[in-house]
């Protein structure tokens, strides 16, 4: 299950999302792979990986390609390619919570903040949980 709240213009956008991801790894470096399944992003390809548990880096392929590193207390630039073009952003994460132990992942969960030249345009939060019920 992955949970999205986008915070832009004090508007609140909420969005969940059940998909079926494949995660490799250990707790000192893993990935998260899935298929985007909202209309924008139907061709896109979402690889998060992280490190240490506290390094998270997003790649997307397709349409939208960011590629984004947070690391909690740190503002990093990265580039975010759209069908109209380019962008520089900036990047601050808040909060990096990575629970993974007995060999699989629990939770992922980050918060970060984005900004264009120096303008905050948004405050994010990204949770994932998976399901080991089966």
């Amino acid at each position: 299950m992955i949970y999205e709240m986008h915070l832009t213009d004090g508007e609140t956008e909420r969005s969940e999302m059940i998909t079926n991801a494949v995660m490799e790894g250990s707790a000192e470096r893993y990935t998260v792979e899935y298929r985007e399944q909202a209309e924008e992003m139907k061709d896109c390809l979402t690889r998060i990986t992280v490190t240490g548990g506290k390094c998270v880096e997003i790649v997307r392929e397709g349409s939208y390609s960011p590629a984004m590193k947070l690391e909690e207390g740190r503002h990093n630039l990265c580039s975010y390619s759209t069908p109209v073009g380019n962008i520089l952003m900036g990047i601050y994460a808040t909060k990096v919570v990575s629970d993974f132990h007995g060999g699989r992942l629990n939770k992922l969960e980050f918060m970060y903040k984005i900004d264009v030249e120096n303008q905050m345009i948004s405050r994010n939060r990204i949770k994932i949980l998976t399901d080991y019920k089966n």
